[in-house]
């Protein structure tokens, strides 16, 4: 019986080849895109160290499986199409990649994995369960233009009066010695019964959750909304929009390849207690007027759990259009699975 082809880690000046047999946000990869992505990760500084592949007795690195850490103690996983390979032992190389990324991924800065895959990518997705990741949600990615007629809040000529007793203010700028602390206390309380990806509660800290929020694009405090309750001054909803390109860059610099300036609706909640009183749609009139009058950013995206039938419904309400379905995997590093150590053996197959 021959040995297992050992797994090594990727060295730089073999990532653009490696790289391209990714699947990565539900394509396949190609030399122009691999190196515009490198290009963006050194730019961001972001950490490429964590690229793992098995190497054939020829020298080829196949499967391959990069981890990407992320602020908020998260990182995003990408592995090698091989969930329909009809070789038998390709896919289970790659179940041997992938368990070992988890493995060495440090866990005193992450504490989440993450991977999103196509819908059409089953062999993807039992790839990843037979790694020890769960399935947490199917996603709908949706977005809608921003244009001037959005400066006056939607619907601002209708009274509602469940929304008097109300009122709304950015986030200050500070942190957790302002009204920050607000705004993670309404998102804690969000997660109760609630239907946005509810497997994600716990993963993680506030300050971690809050940390991710942040890193999201990037933050703008003027673009937080809290909604407190006037009467109590108890916090009572939350909307959270970052812009995907930093609005002071000159306007070559901030445009994406159909020449929109992008923001993204990061969270939507609302406090149980404050429930059914029309505070959700208020917050994204607020917020979606806060966009237009930037008078740059054209676009407005977001994901949303597709059993999220209140939500969906909202968002259709304002003019979201659906541009892309995935499905969402996690791996609480917190609870390694204990058979991922047990059948594999790093001792005859690891070489970092």
């Amino acid at each position: 019986m021959s040995s297992s082809p050992p797994i090594v880690r990727v060295p730089p000046q073999e990532l653009p080849s490696a790289l391209k047999s990714l699947v990565m946000f539900g394509r396949r990869q190609t030399a122009v895109t691999i190196r515009s992505f490198i290009a963006y990760a050194e730019a961001a500084n972001m950490d490429l160290d964590q690229c793992w592949a098995m190497q054939q007795e020829d020298g080829r690195l196949h499967p391959v499986c990069l981890a990407l850490p992320s602020p908020g103690a998260t990182a995003m996983v990408f592995a090698s199409d091989v969930g329909s390979a009809k070789n038998i032992d390709v896919f289970e190389q790659g179940v041997r990649v992938l368990r070992h990324a988890l493995r060495h991924m440090d866990t005193s800065r992450i504490h989440l994995a993450q991977a999103l895959i196509a819908r059409s990518e089953k062999g993807t997705g039992k790839l990843l369960q037979d790694s020890g990741f769960e399935w947490l949600a199917g996603l709908s990615y949706l977005e809608r233009r921003i244009g001037s007629k959005d400066r006056a809040p939607i619907g601002s000529s209708h009274h509602d009066d469940r929304l008097d007793s109300f009122v709304f203010e950015p986030h200050d700028g500070t942190g957790s010695d302002g009204n920050e602390s607000d705004f993670s206390r309404v998102i804690e309380a969000s997660y109760e019964q609630t239907l946005d990806c509810p497997g994600l509660r716990g993963a993680r800290t506030m300050r971690e959750v809050m940390e991710g929020h942040k890193a999201t694009g990037y933050f703008r405090p003027d673009l937080w909304t809290l909604a407190r309750c006037a009467s109590s001054n108890k916090p009572a909803g939350v909307l959270l929009l970052n812009p995907l390109t930093p609005l002071d860059s000159e306007p070559a610099d901030e445009h994406d390849e159909d020449g929109d300036v992008i923001a993204e609706l990061v969270y939507l909640g609302i406090h149980p207690d404050f429930r059914q009183r029309g505070l959700a749609r208020r917050l994204l009139e607020i917020g979606i007027g806060k966009l237009a009058a930037t008078q740059r950013i054209t676009k407005l995206v977001l994901a949303v759990d597709e059993v999220n039938e209140p939500a969906r419904h909202l968002y259709k309400s304002f003019s979201f259009y659906r541009t892309d379905r995935r499905i969402a995997y996690i791996y609480p590093l917190a609870h390694r699975v204990a058979v991922n150590d047990r059948m594999d053996s790093p001792g005859s197959e690891c070489a970092s």
